[in-house]
């Protein structure tokens, strides 16, 4: 788990936020609702980039670093409502191969938290951060409205040495090697 040292200028996040009032959501309900570790079913709101027109995917894969987003699997928005929305803590892809990676951005105005092996993450107005689904995670209802814009990966760019270290001593853990490599500038 890092915190992006390059977070969203003010005017790419106020932007990427009237983007993310511009797109039509969906409510996450019955099979496509993420179920976590206590078998709560989360409350939150998705839009994924493959329905929106091309204009509006553009817009929002300019606010993530080209190097990383030309390796996006998928890209969304997820929206949590005041106080009764939550991803509960999902445990689905720990020690599991291969999981992905995720580069969100917070694009509230307000600090927002992440937990990531149990242990709290703030995200500060246009931060970034990127973690593997290998590690627990959750987001706790807050008395704020969450709003984060998001990116897969399929594995580890190659300039995180810390996880591609993991990888290379434990291959078991690590994406599979005939995929492509994420190189930064690439």
């Amino acid at each position: 788990m890092r915190l992006l040292e390059k977070k969203l200028t003010d005017e790419q996040r106020k932007s990427l936020y009237a983007l993310s009032r511009s797109v039509k959501f969906t409510d996450a309900k019955s099979f496509r609702r993420r179920m976590g570790e206590s078998g709560r079913l989360s409350i939150y709101r998705y839009s994924k980039w493959l329905v929106w027109g091309l204009d509006r995917r553009n817009e929002f894969k300019a606010a993530f670093p080209p190097e990383l987003v030309k390796h996006a699997l998928i890209g969304w928005f997820l929206d949590l409502p005041v106080v009764t929305g939550f991803l509960d803590r999902c445990i689905t892809w720990v020690d599991k191969r291969p999981a992905g990676y995720i580069i969100t951005y917070n694009i509230n105005d307000t600090h927002q938290s992440i937990w990531i092996d149990d242990k709290e993450v703030s995200v500060a107005p246009g931060q970034g951060l990127a973690f593997s689904l290998r590690h627990v995670h959750e987001i706790k209802p807050s008395k704020a409205r969450a709003t984060w814009a998001s990116i897969m990966l399929q594995g580890p760019p190659l300039d995180w040495e810390d996880e591609n270290a993991l990888f290379r001593q434990n291959p078991q853990l690590g994406p599979d090697t005939n995929q492509d490599t994420i190189t930064p500038g690439s």
